[in-house]
């Protein structure tokens, strides 16, 4: 959909375009990219420095920010899209308890208004906590889809089974 293009532009800007721009500069970059109006722009901008909690940060190049900073910056980008649907590939796993459990918070809050996830990680417990359906996928094939617990069960008891050859 557009919004996932958006997104995915989003990210790109991030990573590649604005690795030698500071934050400010990204953001205005990307919300620019967007079209956004230049009051939204500043109103916007304030939102994921908070949330992304780089605020320190926002006159240092990106190109000089460890990968965390840049996944907090890219999901802190991604969410402001208000996207329909959104792919979140272990950026939960990013930064400290509190920032971790913010990100949670914030999944549950789009999904609470109809968003569409799909989440890529092995930490089952979060997994669990935050999806109603899994796949697991190995070597690119399915071997389980359903309720998010049975599935990562499934995976858990497999792995356990490894342990023991």
């Amino acid at each position: 959909t557009q919004n996932l293009a958006e997104w995915k532009k989003s990210i790109e800007i991030v990573k590649n375009y604005c690795t030698n721009s500071n934050f400010f500069d990204t953001i205005c970059n990307v919300t620019e990219m967007r079209q956004k109006e230049a009051v939204e722009i500043a109103k916007k901008y304030e939102e994921i420095v908070e949330f992304a909690e780089l605020g320190d940060y926002m006159h240092i190049p990106i190109k000089n920010f460890s990968s965390g900073m840049v996944a907090r910056l890219g999901f802190a980008i991604a969410i402001d899209v208000n996207p329909d649907i959104l792919l979140v590939d272990e950026i939960l796993s990013v930064g400290d308890e509190n920032f971790r459990k913010k990100c949670a918070r914030k999944v549950n809050e789009l999904r609470e208004r109809g968003v569409t996830f799909v989440i890529v990680s092995h930490n089952m417990s979060q997994i669990k906590n935050l999806c109603q359906k899994a796949v697991w996928i190995e070597d690119s094939h399915m071997k389980a889809y359903g309720d998010a617990k049975e599935v990562c069960d499934k995976y858990i008891e497999y792995c356990n089974s490894l342990k023991k050859h």
